[in-house]
């Protein structure tokens, strides 16, 4: 708690593509079942794949499953995928700019879960990319992807019917009671979150000499871009 905070995991990556971040977590939401809507089907495990020189969400997965190595790598599918063709799925046009990635990065770091073993040679042997896991307690070292977790919990999930309150206290109503979203609606609201941060103005990004001097704006979108053109 008290070594000083000298990095920025920004620096870690070339450029668009060189690290993703990796990681999971439990949504403070419980969802219904959607054919029989009075039935809780609990809480979703969110994925999230973040571009680290951007900040740059790349792609997502929510499901029901535990954490585990499949469930990663439908997140990096995911990240992989044509974004037009992702959001028509859910009935929300968007155009190719709005959600330009569909990559597979050099290296992925991610923490001691889902590919820390045998697993990750798949993506070693099968698509060339390096795969990295932090020290234990070490969030601080993926702190990009741990902060898209926090942004889509202020912006949209503590808001939701059935969402879990931080300062919940013994006698307060169950969330359960209120639940009334399915995955796929959940899912929909998640694109939305995603948009919304990739087109955002970061005022805490570092831009670096060369991007002052090009008057790039600190959004991921225009980062990604940016360095699309210039740096990768």
């Amino acid at each position: 708690k008290h070594r000083p905070l000298l990095g920025d995991s920004t620096q870690m990556a070339e450029g668009p593509g060189s690290l993703f971040q990796l990681d999971s977590t439990l949504a403070d939401v419980y969802l219904v079942n959607s054919m029989d809507r009075s039935r809780s089907i609990g809480r979703p495990v969110l994925y999230s794949v973040v571009d680290v020189f951007s900040h740059l969400i790349v792609g997502f997965h929510v499901g029901l499953e535990q954490p585990s190595y499949l469930a990663a790598m439908l997140a990096l599918a995911n990240a992989a995928e044509d974004k037009v063709e992702f959001c028509a799925k859910y009935g929300i046009p968007i155009e190719q700019g709005a959600w330009p990635s569909q990559h597979v990065p050099a290296a992925l770091l991610v923490d001691r879960a889902e590919l820390n073993g045998i697993k990750a040679e798949n993506l070693i042997e099968g698509l060339n990319i390096r795969v990295s896991n932090t020290a234990p307690y070490r969030a601080d070292m993926k702190g990009i992807v741990e902060q898209s977790f926090r942004s889509c919990n202020g912006r949209v999930i503590h808001w939701l019917p059935g969402a879990v309150a931080q300062d919940r206290t013994r006698g307060d109503r169950d969330p359960i009671l209120d639940a009334t979203l399915d995955l796929h609606a959940f899912r929909r609201l998640m694109i939305y979150c995603v948009l919304h941060h990739n087109n955002r103005l970061m005022e805490n990004y570092r831009l670096q000499k060369d991007m002052i001097a090009r008057r790039v704006q600190a959004r991921p979108v225009e980062l990604w871009n940016w360095g699309i053109r210039h740096r990768s």
